[in-house]
């Protein structure tokens, strides 16, 4: 019943507003209406009501043509989830012509024009692997990127379930796959593939594979298995006295001052100057630094007393 009174009220309001000439001529009576008007739109939109919420950005846009919060949300919210690209890049090019001052439109052109390219890729992709033709693991890896960057997260939610439940890909394709997850933003996807991953690298990996994993971890913040990340590969490479301090890092933030300890002294065992300078530039490792120097004063003092 709110929904329609909403729709009478607003089509017999903005017709009535845009036939009052004195109305046309207030531009702040414009701009506020169509506001109020875009602000009911958005509630349609996070309602997934699409169809609703077009019809009042449109409305909004009759307001105030110029408005960029109605084209632009216009475009984002209703035309390019809906796959509309043409139309969404046809407004947004009369928009352009009406407010060329306005320096996000070209960008944002730009990026429909993109987004078209990326859908069309989709489209083509898709239409394949219905004829029958089966699509192989690099492929599948392309199309799960396309999903990303075209936002169709339910799709690469599913072809990532198919994917994953393949035990014959090769561990990089898995991690190649977290970090498309990553960067969607699908952390419970991103940690399947990154434990397909692990599964399967054992020898079949470079040592440096591991520390792009634990690279990942960091930035998601899951400091337990980066840590666990940076173990495995310092057990291959333990003269890396960057890792070494990488690992120092993540125990200071776990709170586990020994083990920071022990690993900054790792670093300085194989790093020497160079690896001594630059713990003395982190500020992170200072209290770590004073404790260690105190403990060899206090050493060397015992060894005089005796």
């Amino acid at each position: 019943d709110n929904v329609r009174q909403d729709l009478d009220f607003w089509d017999w309001y903005t017709r009535r507003l845009t036939g009052d000439s004195k109305f046309m001529r207030d531009i702040v009576a414009r701009k506020s209406f169509s506001k109020l008007r875009s602000a009911i739109a958005g509630l349609y939109s996070a309602r997934r009501a699409l169809p609703l919420a077009e019809g009042a950005f449109k409305q909004a846009g009759i307001l105030y043509p110029l408005s960029p919060e109605a084209n632009f949300r216009l475009v984002q919210e209703v035309l390019v989830p809906t796959g509309r690209h043409e139309e969404a890049i046809e407004i947004m090019e009369h928009f352009a012509k009406e407010d060329p001052g306005n320096r996000k439109v070209p960008e944002f052109i730009r990026f429909l024009r993109r987004l078209r390219k990326v859908n069309a890729s989709i489209i083509e992709k898709e239409s394949a692997m219905k004829t029958g033709n089966k699509m192989d693991a690099k492929s599948a890896l392309q199309l799960a990127s396309l999903y990303r960057e075209a936002n169709q997260k339910g799709k690469l939610a599913g072809l990532t379930d198919n994917m994953l439940s393949s035990s014959n890909l090769p561990p990089q394709l898995y991690f190649q796959l977290a970090t498309t997850l990553r960067e969607a933003g699908m952390i419970d996807h991103m940690n399947r593939a990154m434990t397909s991953f692990e599964a399967t690298a054992s020898n079949n990996v470079p040592p440096e594979a591991y520390v792009q994993a634990a690279r990942i971890y960091a930035q998601t913040r899951q400091l337990g298995k980066m840590v666990a990340s940076l173990d495995k590969y310092l057990a291959l490479r333990p003269t890396d006295w960057r890792a070494w301090l990488d690992h120092a890092t993540v125990m200071i933030e776990l709170k586990q001052t020994n083990a920071a300890t022990d690993s900054i002294n790792r670093a300085l065992s194989v790093g020497g100057q160079d690896a001594l300078k630059t713990v003395r530039s982190d500020k992170r490792f200072a209290p770590l630094i004073q404790n260690r120097q105190k403990k060899a004063s206090s050493l060397l003092n015992l060894g005089r007393g005796r």
